[in-house]
């Protein structure tokens, strides 16, 4: 008699079968049997392989470091997102005094926002409009730009150089014959104001000469635009 596949003798014999297919079959109870291939294959099968979670066609499945992967980027995505979007409000408040054309406004509240990457954007447009920038303004960016100097990003380091490079170009000179200017006649505050703030200015000049060996130290485009001002500052006698 055939009983699921297995060739089955009347008596004990049954008796076993009926047991393995109930699964009550012990390694005591081996006795001889017919079992067709197939029945033994599936029967492997599905004893010993691994559940597996039901897969979408044409997909692999998901492994640990796979899901580790996928929830880093999700987070660092948030991240950059927040970080775009505070970036951009920073920079609409600046256009807003921009467009009123209040160009030092914008100057100084960039420089209370401490986001060395809008700092880079705005002083990117003023390399391109130089011919806005004057000594006042100049007194205002000075600060900010030997502060960027200190920033991780290497883009935010060279505008700086780049732009400090252009100011000192243009402006040191008039900072050397404005301090060695014999006194005026009388009170002027407008000049007493202004050889204040030339004062400033090459004051700061001078600490930044002590910064520039260490940013040349560092190779590359930094290193160039570092010796670059560094010959411009003592041309000018800063």
């Amino acid at each position: 008699k055939m009983v699921n596949g297995v060739v089955v003798a009347h008596g004990r014999t049954r008796s076993l079968v009926e047991k393995f297919e109930r699964g009550r079959f012990t390694g005591s109870e081996d006795q001889m049997i017919s079992v067709s291939p197939e029945v033994i294959a599936d029967r492997i099968k599905s004893s010993t392989m691994p559940k597996e979670e039901p897969q979408v066609s044409g997909r692999e499945p998901l492994s640990l470091s796979d899901v580790n992967i996928m929830e880093d980027l999700m987070l660092n995505h948030d991240v950059l997102l927040s970080g775009l979007r505070s970036r951009l409000t920073k920079l609409q408040m600046v256009r807003h005094l921009w467009e009123r054309n209040d160009i030092k406004g914008a100057i100084i509240a960039l420089k209370k926002l401490p986001d060395h990457s809008v700092q880079a954007d705005v002083i990117s447009v003023l390399m391109e409009k130089m011919e806005i920038v004057t000594m006042d303004l100049f007194s205002c960016l000075l600060p900010m730009l030997v502060g960027l100097l200190d920033s991780k990003m290497e883009r935010h380091v060279k505008m700086s150089l780049e732009m400090l490079l252009k100011l000192v170009a243009a402006f040191g000179p008039t900072i050397r014959l404005t301090i060695s200017a014999p006194p005026s006649v009388g009170i002027d505050l407008h000049q007493e104001e202004r050889i204040e703030s030339c004062k400033q200015c090459l004051g700061q000049l001078q600490q930044l000469q002590a910064v520039l060996p260490t940013l040349a130290r560092r190779g590359g485009s930094l290193a160039k635009s570092a010796l670059e001002l560094s010959l411009v500052l003592r041309d000018k006698h800063m």
